[in-house]
């Protein structure tokens, strides 16, 4: 909807400012590693709010005044995804290109490559264009794989900094990982949107979302 875009990137922009600097205090200085990291930690804020306004205003009716924002929300957190991407190719090739394609296609980074691309495929559907293609209901299913999508990027952080997570949760040493930060957060709209199935409503369900034409 019109009216949103500015507020949302401004948001991001504040989002970013406190990734940096708490990145900066995990590490103890400002790195390139640790400034792409608040690139993708802003990303993941942003889509995983977007993500998360659907269930919370199940719950909590006066929450549905900011659905407005779930478009954008998720669109510039994509775009920030799509940046930390990039830049990760660009300024740590070695991680993905030695021994190619074995390092491209290891676990981990194919989990990373599968949720990119359904949040690509997401982000490509969001508009009234797409809802009048489908049909609501079928649009509405395709955009439902943000949630998994979601969940595996959180699987990923796990599978990189599980141990880091381990050491710094049996013996707390300064501040806590900030991967491990967003994804609890990951789990907590994944376990949100897991209850709201729970509670499935077919009228509800039937019905467009207010930020996108019928």
């Amino acid at each position: 909807m019109k009216g949103t875009w500015k507020p949302v990137a401004y948001f991001s922009g504040l989002i970013l400012s406190l990734a940096v600097i708490y990145t900066s205090f995990y590490l103890g200085a400002l790195k390139p590693g640790g400034f792409l990291g608040a690139i993708a930690a802003t990303g993941g804020v942003m889509i995983g709010l977007s993500l998360f306004m659907t269930p919370v205003s199940h719950w909590i009716l006066s929450a549905r005044r900011f659905v407005k924002y779930r478009k954008a929300l998720g669109i510039i957190g994509y775009a920030y995804a799509m940046v930390y991407t990039c830049a990760e190719l660009a300024v740590f090739p070695e991680r993905y290109f030695d021994d190619f394609p074995s390092r491209l296609l290891s676990p981990e980074n194919l989990l990373g490559i599968i949720a990119l691309t359904g949040l690509t495929l997401m982000t490509l559907l969001s508009n009234g264009k797409a809802i009048r293609l489908l049909g609501f209901r079928r649009w509405k299913q395709v955009m439902r794989i943000g949630y998994p999508a979601f969940t595996l990027l959180a699987v990923r952080a796990m599978m990189l900094e599980g141990e880091t997570w381990l050491g710094w949760i049996t013996a707390p040493d300064g501040l806590p990982p900030p991967r491990l930060i967003l994804s609890i957060f990951a789990m907590t709209v994944i376990a949100t949107r897991l209850k709201v199935i729970g509670s499935y409503d077919p009228e509800r369900a039937a019905r467009p979302p207010v930020d996108q034409p019928a």
